[in-house]
């Protein structure tokens, strides 16, 4: 009896662990907030974007419009999310911000970018992210991975310009 007792308890617990690892919410508080300003090729600042966060946890998309010279968007720690600056005329840029890692607390992490002019017919659709955001343990704050972004930045210059 007590055998079976210790058995069923402990498939409860079990249970129950596999229930709570499964949960949608993470038990991270805080946020990241970036705040940054957009130029143009010629570099005059940009107003009147848009700018699309989509959450890639749970597949939420949250559309931002920025009527002034800079941008402040906040992100719930936690979670891994494509941000999507657009402007008509200029390249779509992604920003990819991975928050998991991140320990509570409130970030800030400031940025300018580049957007280019585009060309009536052609598309940035189906370029990769420009920037990469992670926590790093080691500096306790975000970071982007400069390497990455080097060489996105390099291919999408050289895929924005071929074309003109």
């Amino acid at each position: 009896m007590k055998n079976k007792l210790t058995t069923i308890l402990i498939l409860c617990v079990i249970s129950f662990l596999s229930i709570s690892a499964e949960k949608e919410t993470p038990m991270v508080g805080g946020s990241i907030k970036l705040e940054g300003t957009f130029i143009a090729d010629n570099e005059d600042k940009l107003t009147d974007l848009s700018i699309e966060i989509v959450n890639l946890h749970t597949n939420m998309l949250e559309d931002i419009q920025i009527s002034k010279v800079k941008a402040k968007i906040d992100l719930k720690l936690g979670y891994k999310y494509m941000v999507y600056v657009k402007k008509d005329g200029y390249t779509t840029k992604k920003i990819m911000v991975d928050a998991r890692e991140a320990k509570r607390g409130d970030y800030k992490f400031e940025f300018e970018m580049q957007l280019h002019k585009l060309e009536a017919d052609a598309s940035t659709n189906d370029f990769r992210p420009v920037c990469i955001l992670r926590y790093n343990r080691l500096k306790q704050k975000f970071v982007y991975d400069s390497d990455y972004t080097s060489i996105a930045k390099k291919d999408l210059q050289q895929a924005v310009y071929s074309k003109r």
